[in-house]
């Protein structure tokens, strides 16, 4: 699943596109916060991943964000009420 959301949501953290944000953020929904963390952990041995928030709960679930060696921004998520099915499609309760 891809998630595109409007510049202005991020724009305050990540900086206009000229600094290097690119306007849009890339997402990978998983099944727990545990896999949020996780998968935090995993990245912060990748050369080149510049890690950008650590993992956090939030109300709606929880996660963090990174951004990748080519500078694109991208949201690793967790949100409550969701399960992936078998094909690894999203579903909200």
């Amino acid at each position: 699943m891809i998630g595109l959301y409007g510049a202005q949501n991020y724009e305050p953290a990540f900086g206009p596109p000229a600094d290097g944000f690119r306007g849009f953020t890339l997402a990978i929904n998983l099944e727990s916060f545990e896999e949020c963390k996780q998968v935090y952990e995993a990245l912060r041995a990748v050369d080149g991943v510049e890690l950008l928030s650590e993992p956090t709960e939030a109300f709606w679930g929880g996660g963090f964000d990174w951004k990748d060696p080519e500078g694109n921004v991208w949201d690793v998520a967790w949100a409550k009420g969701t399960t992936l099915d078998e094909r690894g499609g999203l579903t909200f309760a």
